[in-house]
Order: structure tokens, then C-alpha cells, then sequence
């Protein structure tokens, strides 16, 4: 996706990712799909720099969040779902806005209580915010 909007700006990597305050070869790994977990401000930057619309930008926010879901599950004990979750995440770009965010926080909410259980499967507690503390 990131190469052919950064292509129809007629953007190079190296003036792309100079645009966005990263080095070439990170800049690189994102288009290839490599760097899977990149935070807000990284897609904002990315989005200025090769000038998306609102459109544009929230198809990047909805690609960044599939690919790091599916990352998630597939280093997770459900990687067998990881086609069901990618077809449900396709889906939900067709959803209206407030829909999309709703589908995102349930996401949230599953992955965090996976989470918990989790701890509380190897005696661990979690806190949202804080370290993992051994269970008495």
C-alpha cells in the first residue's frame, strides 16, 4: 500500500522517509510489512509526508491495526484463527466510523483479557500500566 501512495507522490524511499524523521531502512521495513507495531505519531508522520487525504490516512490506520492484530494472533495460542480475524478486519472497513471504533476496542478488550488469563494461567497478575507481579 505505502509504496504505491509514496510512487504517486513521486517520493523515493530515501525523500520519504527523510519527510518522516526515519532512517532508510526502517522506512523500507514498514513498506515491506516488517515493522508491523508502529505508534500513532509514526503513521501521522508517515501520512503528512506523503500527503493522504482522511481516506487515505484511515486506510493506513486500519492496515497498521490488521497487521498488528493478525501478528497477535498468530504469535498467540489462536494462530489457527488468523484468517477468520484477517476476513473480520477486512469487513470492518466497510463499517461506519463509530462502528470501526467499537470493533476496535472489543478487540482491545479480547486481546487484554487474554492477557489475564494468561497470567493467571502462569501465576502471574496484571495490571493494566504496570509490571507483572508474582501471584501469593
Amino acid at each position: 500500500m505505502l509504496v504505491g501512495l509514496r510512487q504517486a507522490q513521486g517520493l523515493s524511499q530515501k525523500a520519504a522517509s527523510l519527510g518522516c524523521g526515519l532512517s532508510q531502512s526502517v522506512y523500507c521495513a514498514i513498506e515491506r510489512g516488517r515493522r508491523g507495531n508502529l505508534q500513532p505519531e509514526t503513521i501521522d508522520r508517515i501520512a503528512r509526508t506523503l500527503n493522504l487525504d482522511s481516506a487515505a490516512h484511515a486506510r493506513l490506520v486500519r492496515t497498521v491495526e490488521h497487521d498488528r492484530l493478525i501478528d497477535q494472533v498468530l504469535n498467540g495460542p489462536l494462530a489457527v484463527a488468523a484468517p477468520l480475524v484477517s476476513a473480520a478486519l477486512g469487513a470492518a472497513a466497510r463499517l461506519l466510523p463509530s462502528e470501526a471504533e467499537g470493533l476496535g476496542k472489543y478487540m482491545d478488550d479480547l486481546i487484554a483479557a487474554r492477557q489475564k488469563l494468561e497470567g493467571v494461567a502462569t501465576g502471574l497478575r496484571v495490571i493494566p500500566g504496570k509490571e507483572e507481579t508474582a501471584m501469593s
